[in-house]
């Protein structure tokens, strides 16, 4: 399932930027480049990553392998005929049978397998579904007097806090709607009837409440003086969905079913650096990688990572000339 688009700490009560969201998945630099044969694009869009988060190994592995797989076919097609692949590359990736093609992957990391974390998304008993769907908060564009309030990288920006309202189910009616105006009082509060609700309010859904405020802030914004349960809840939005002992044995689970060559398949070579890794790191690399010497690299001090692909390219050359 795919990761949430979220800030779950306090921020202030600005909306979320690009640096502190926990996925960063819609924006360039954690995108990914599907089958290039341009070396310049290639190096540019290396120059243009940033690192930041916890560490997936097995998230990126997956990736990885969903790039060589033949079920990737269809989706490559459409990309060269949007224009976004070149021509040439037709038709892969390739069947793992094909004698003539090889496979490989190179899976680096400078560190261990650690927490993920998502929005919740399932117990409707305790917490509920934060991912997507309606929330109880409101927008008004004509009562917070703003015109476009998006920037050109998508995030939200605004000039105050007006325009929203909470509905409050358990409220009489000429009572159910909370407007909480300014965060930093509660002098200014109001609360509405139902038919006093702007014309032109709209219904937020989750991946839009948190796409304009931090998790943190939109429980204390919202519900914190006018519903403390579910003030809790939404301070509670965020959730562990993994930990080195469930990701780890995935990404092991991963590796030995690509390297498998029975039934007519042909494995997946997998060349794996641990940069700098922590132990933990260094360890579950180097059993992902295809047993043999040359396939697993540890740079430290006496081996340079430029070295290591130095390696890795002399012994995919020497392949190319042999087959």
């Amino acid at each position: 399932t795919r990761i949430a688009h979220f800030d779950r700490n306090r921020d202030s009560y600005t909306s979320p930027e690009i640096n502190e969201v926990w996925c960063q998945n819609a924006y360039e630099q954690s995108e990914i480049l599907v089958h290039s044969r341009n070396i310049d694009e290639l190096e540019q869009h290396i120059e243009d990553f940033r690192a930041g988060g916890n560490t997936a190994i097995d998230v990126g592995l997956k990736w990885g392998i969903a790039l060589l797989d033949p079920a990737m076919r269809p989706v490559v097609n459409n990309m060269i005929d949007d224009g976004d692949v070149h021509p040439s590359l037709s038709g892969r990736p390739r069947d793992y049978s094909e004698q003539s093609n090889l496979k490989v992957i190179v899976l680096m990391t400078d560190g261990k397998n650690t927490t993920q974390r998502d929005l919740h998304r399932g117990d409707v008993v305790t917490r509920g579904n934060f991912k997507n769907g309606p929330t109880r908060v409101w927008w008004s564009r004509e009562a917070a007097d703003v015109s476009p309030v998006y920037g050109d990288n998508g995030v939200w920006t605004r000039d105050s806090l007006d325009g929203y309202y909470v509905e409050i189910p358990d409220n009489p009616v000429d009572r159910r709607f909370y407007k909480p105006n300014r965060h930093d009082t509660t002098e200014d509060d109001e609360y509405i009837a139902r038919g006093e609700l702007p014309p032109d309010a709209q219904q937020l859904d989750y991946i839009e409440l948190y796409t304009r405020f931090a998790v943190q802030d939109a429980a204390d914004f919202f519900w914190a003086n006018s519903d403390w349960d579910e003030r809790q809840r939404h301070w509670r939005a965020v959730e562990n969905i993994e930990e080195q002992n469930t990701s780890d044995p995935r990404l092991l689970q991963l590796c030995n079913e690509i390297k498998d060559t029975r039934n007519g398949h042909r494995g997946v070579q997998i060349y794996s650096i641990a940069f700098e890794a922590p132990e933990d790191g260094q360890t579950v690399m180097r059993a992902c990688a295809t047993a043999g010497n040359g396939f697993y690299y540890e740079v430290t001090d006496e081996l340079s990572i430029e070295d290591a692909f130095k390696a890795i390219a002399t012994q995919l050359n020497r392949l190319k000339l042999t087959q």
